[in-house]
This record gives C-alpha cells, sequence and structure tokens, in this order.
C-alpha cells in the first residue's frame, strides 16, 4: 500500500530554495592575481594553521623569564610543526628558544599535553640560559 507524504512544500529538492532567482554568479575564464591584502590575510591564516603553540603559553613563557630575573627582550621563540601525520591527531612540534645576549639555545617538544613550561622553568633554574640580568 502506498502512502503519500507531505513534505510541506513542492516537489522541488531543497537546494533550489536557496538559489537566488535572477542572480549569476561572477565567473572569469581567466585568473585574478590575489591583493596584497588577500596574500597578508591568506599569510595569516597560514601562520595560526602551523603555530603549535598558542599565545598565552608565550606570554605564560615570558612571566617565567620575568619570574626568573631575565629580560623578555633578550630571548627569541621560533616554532615549527612536525609534518602532517597520517591519521587525525594533535598538531605537534618543536620550539626553540634563544637567549640573544648569549646564543644559549634549547628546543623543546611541543604539542597537546607537552610540558615544555615546566622543563623550561627547570631549565631557567639551572642556569641552561646563563645568569639572568636581574636577581631573582
Amino acid at each position: 500500500m502506498d502512502t503519500n507524504l507531505k513534505n510541506g512544500g513542492g516537489s522541488a529538492s531543497g537546494l533550489a530554495s536557496i538559489a537566488l532567482p535572477g542572480r549569476k554568479l561572477a565567473t572569469s575564464e581567466t585568473p585574478r592575481m590575489l591583493t596584497p591584502s588577500e596574500i597578508a590575510l591568506l599569510q595569516q591564516d597560514l601562520k595560526a594553521a602551523l603555530s603549535v603553540v598558542g599565545k598565552d603559553e608565550i606570554d605564560d613563557a615570558q612571566a617565567l623569564l620575568t619570574d626568573h630575573g631575565f629580560t623578555q627582550d633578550d630571548f627569541e621563540f621560533s616554532q615549527i610543526s612536525d609534518p602532517s601525520p597520517a591519521q587525525i591527531g594533535p598538531i605537534t612540534g618543536a620550539l626553540t628558544l634563544k637567549r640573544k645576549s648569549t646564543g644559549a639555545t634549547k628546543e623543546y617538544r611541543v604539542g597537546h599535553n607537552s610540558r615544555w613550561l615546566v622543563h623550561f622553568e627547570a631549565d631557567l633554574k639551572a642556569r641552561v640560559f646563563g645568569q639572568p640580568e636581574i636577581a631573582a
């Protein structure tokens, strides 16, 4: 026995209701160059996508520097993400900290559930980066 169900609309698919009647999408046969502002936005997006360490963790590391008598401007932070794994998982990578005045450098493994800030603070206490400028 066939049952006719009412779906509340016509027989057309729901996609037709989304279309803008009388409007044609602007398309071109030739590609256009990106504007400088579009390039800058894409570069920001890429940088954010590849970032392993968040701004809050960098702020915490800079607070540790201050707490232990170091000058924040004397340290350079650079990070790199690991290549994308074959399976979906958290982003991991490495963060390199360099003290500009002494050249002391240390690399930390970073990413989901890493304890790099704990190791960084231990290294500051152990004077891996040298003596602080100000007595802590």
